[in-house]
């Protein structure tokens, strides 16, 4: 099966079409609180998801669902955690954990949870201040999106600045997902209206080209997405049905 970087490659330079397969919808009013979707991940046959109670502050609530991604239920549910607005996500193979950045309060802050009990570790402080987290295995490096710009930082493993690529302005910034070969940018786009009338993802390569602008014609705000195989994963929050959206994006 091809990879989802491999049909980007080919198809770049022409125009790519997003075909949605959504999955999942959750209500966003639960628990006498309203809650939007933040961070999301994929971590071996299951997805996670940062679910927060909308504050960028320290007391702001966040729980994280895991989902099996054979069935696409949520298998478990975590108990209320204070890791802020719980922005962008990531999966860590080799020390089985959850990285969930803080974003806007103390944004050099992440919250190390356990993938297997939802429980928070610790919280940590990386050299990097930033909104949003990716993570290539492949490559053993982050991709973080730097606190009050658009650019992108390349960290090594153990979070320690590399480089910095420059982003594409004008948009509003969401979350970052990255493998060996790409880095996969959201952004969500607002009308005149002041509404969301779509998303667009920036495909860059590792040393910083624009690789492909691909449109994703949904009018809710896009948060966060992830690769599968050879498709992309990307969650909404679409305020028109008040619902938390996981869509599996298909590419031609």
């Amino acid at each position: 099966m091809k990879q989802v970087s491999e049909i980007i490659r080919e198809l770049a330079g022409g125009e790519i079409r997003v075909s949605f397969d959504h999955k999942l919808r959750l209500p966003r009013n639960f628990d006498g609180r309203h809650w939007n979707m933040q961070g999301g991940c994929r971590g071996g046959g299951f997805a996670y998801y940062a679910l927060n109670t909308g504050g960028d502050s320290a007391q702001s609530v966040t729980r994280i669902i895991k989902i099996d991604l054979s069935t696409w239920q949520v298998v478990q549910t975590s108990e209320d955690m204070y890791i802020s607005h719980s922005n962008d996500m990531v999966y860590d193979p080799y020390n089985n954990r959850l990285i969930v950045s803080w974003c806007d309060i103390e944004p050099d802050k992440v919250g190390i949870v356990d993938p297997d009990t939802l429980t928070l570790r610790e919280t940590l402080t990386v050299p990097q201040r930033h909104y949003s987290l990716g993570y290539s295995a492949e490559r053993n490096q982050y991709v973080a999106g730097v606190s009050r710009t658009y650019d992108l930082a390349v960290l090594d493993g153990k979070f320690a600045p590399q480089y910095v690529l420059p982003g594409v302005e004008g948009y509003i910034k969401q979350g970052i997902e990255c493998d060996g070969e790409l880095i996969y940018f959201l952004h969500s786009v607002k009308g005149e209206s002041g509404l969301f009338v779509c998303n667009l993802i920036f495909v860059f390569d590792w040393d910083g080209r624009l690789v492909s602008r691909i449109l994703v014609p949904y009018a809710a705000e896009g948060e966060n997405l992830f690769t599968l195989d050879d498709k992309l994963v990307c969650a909404f929050n679409d305020k028109h049905t008040d619902e938390a959206v996981i869509s599996v994006l298909s590419l031609s």
